[in-house]
């Protein structure tokens, strides 16, 4: 984005900042719930394998 485009922006509100904090707190949480599946889904791939 040029310059002159970055100055025509809106100020931020207070608004968009909380906006923009729940945001980033949905996306840990969300890689938090991905590596634990991920982590859950590798055990189960172990185990269906000493099994065979």
């Amino acid at each position: 984005m040029s310059e002159a485009n970055m100055n025509r922006a809106a100020p931020m509100t207070r608004d968009d900042e909380d906006l923009i904090d729940t945001l980033i707190a949905i996306s840990v949480v969300a890689k938090r719930l991905a590596s634990k599946l991920q982590k859950e889904l590798t055990k189960e791939g172990d185990k269906d394998g000493e099994n065979e």
